[in-house]
Order: structure tokens, then sequence, then C-alpha cells
């Protein structure tokens, strides 16, 4: 549950498939900015329950990158994509408390373990991204009708780069060879601040070079925190279908998830593209 002391936001998110619930949130913040920032929050839940969450930081607390990271998905939405939540630098809390009722659910009973391995900190410098399980119609014929989701790309002013900007997603860019291979997949969120970026060594071949089966490489980077997800891609073609299968070698939380990318060729262009998890991988 995602609570919200705006109800326009609520319902902004509630559309987008959040769970979303609008709550009367009275919050106050100590410390100051480059350092660790303290929380005081208090809320009625949707049962009617009241909450609170104290956070508070020893004077001499530092950020750092040790603290920080590419976070553990575990399953946090992971019927739905494939979740990037990247922390530049973080600090461990001295003494949270999170109370429901009254009773603190911060500090479990001797014996029990944290249902998730993370303790009460902040964190500086969030990135939040990832790759949704969705489909996608693709078009690199600008006279073509495409739909409200779908992915017209058109050459930029770079020989060898294709941009298309659909709905609700950003702006992608596609970095092909001079032969025509994909080297890199880039894709800017919708306000131009942050950038996914997906490297292919050697360069994916374009449909039609493409054999029965072929492998390579990835490296994922956000922004300017490079290579933070790697592994290999292999694509095997069938007729008018490529399926392209990612798995990945770090970090070591993401090695169980493998997920499936199916494209439907017209002719040698992708017309549309799907990506899914694949369960049962072999």
């Amino acid at each position: 549950m995602n609570y919200y002391n705006d109800a326009q936001v609520t319902a902004a998110r509630a559309a987008d498939g959040t769970i979303a619930q609008f709550a009367d949130i009275k919050f106050a913040m100590t410390g100051r900015d480059g350092a660790p920032r303290g929380v005081s929050a208090g809320f009625v839940d949707f049962k009617n329950r009241p909450v609170t969450i104290e956070v508070d930081f020893a004077p001499e607390a530092k950020l750092a990158t040790a603290n920080a990271g590419l976070t553990d998905q575990i399953e946090h939405s992971g019927e739905r994509l494939l979740l990037l939540f990247f922390r530049e630098k973080g600090v461990r809390a001295q003494n949270p408390h999170v109370t429901i009722a009254g009773a603190d659910v911060a500090k479990l009973p001797p014996g029990q373990d944290y249902p998730a391995p993370f303790a009460g900190a902040y964190s500086a410098n969030i990135f939040v991204g990832g790759f949704p399980f969705i489909g996608l119609d693709v078009s690199f014929d600008s006279s073509a009708e495409t739909s409200s989701r779908a992915a017209r790309f058109m050459l930029a002013g770079t020989p060898g780069t294709y941009e298309a900007t659909p709905s609700n997603i950003g702006r992608i860019k596609l970095l092909t060879t001079a032969d025509g291979a994909l080297a890199s997949y880039q894709q800017h969120d919708r306000t131009g601040d942050h950038l996914i970026e997906i490297r292919f060594d050697p360069p994916l071949p374009p449909a039609e070079r493409l054999a029965s089966e072929t492998q390579s490489a990835f490296q994922i980077s956000l922004d300017n925190f490079r290579d933070l997800l790697a592994g290999n891609i292999r694509l095997h073609r069938d007729g008018v279908g490529v399926t392209m299968d990612w798995r990945f070698d770090r970090p070591s939380w993401a090695q169980a998830r493998v997920l499936r990318t199916t494209a439907i060729l017209a002719g040698d262009d992708i017309a549309h593209i799907d990506l899914r998890p694949l369960d049962n991988a072999q």
C-alpha cells in the first residue's frame, strides 16, 4: 500500500495501477541538505490504525556509497516489471521506530528476522527506473498509421541513429552500426532528466542477417552510473518471430530472473515487441 497526502496524486497513481491510498499525513524533517535527514511522520492507515514513523541519525553520521547501490527488487511488483532502484549514497538510521496501533514493528521479537533485508536508512540521489512487462507496436515508416501505444522510429540527425517518442514512455533512441546492427538502446524519461542505456557487445544483427540463433553480452546503465546490470542475451529467429532471452550475471539478485522479448516481424522490420518474465527458464 502506498499513501499520499494529495488527493489528485493519489487518483493519478491509482490510475497507473499503483495501490494508492489518500491520508492526511503530518510530516517534518530534521538535518540539512548534503547530510542525512531525519523524518517524523504520522497518519491513519486504511484500517483506521494510527501509524507513526520516527527516523533519526547520529550527529557524526555520513553518507557513503557502501550503504547504497542497486537495490534487490525482492519481488516488489515483480509481476509487473524488472525494477531498477538505485541509491548513490546512504546511511543507516540510529534508532528507527515505526508504530502501527502502538506496536513498534521496526523492532521484531527475539528470534525473528526482518521480512526484507533492509534497516531504516536515509538515501541520497535516488533513481527509479525499470522495464515494464508490456507490448509496443513498432514502425520505421514515417507515413504508417500507428496506435497511441506505438513507437514510430525516424532517422535523427546522426547517421545510424533512430528516435521515437511513444506516449507515456519517453524518448527512445537506437544507435546502429554502419551495417545496421544495434549497438545501443537509450531511453530518456518523460522529463528528459534521466537515461537508461543498454549496450550490446557484439551489436545485435538486423533481422535480415539474423541466423537461427545469436548471442551477445549486454550492460545496463542509469545516467552516469555504468554497468549496474550485465549479462547475456540469446536471440532465436523462427520465421516471422524472434525471441530474445535476457539472463543476468550481475547483480546476483537478478540471476534468478530471466526475461523474454518477443518480436513480430513485418518483412525485415520489427512490427510489434513484447517483454515478459520467462517462467521455468532452462
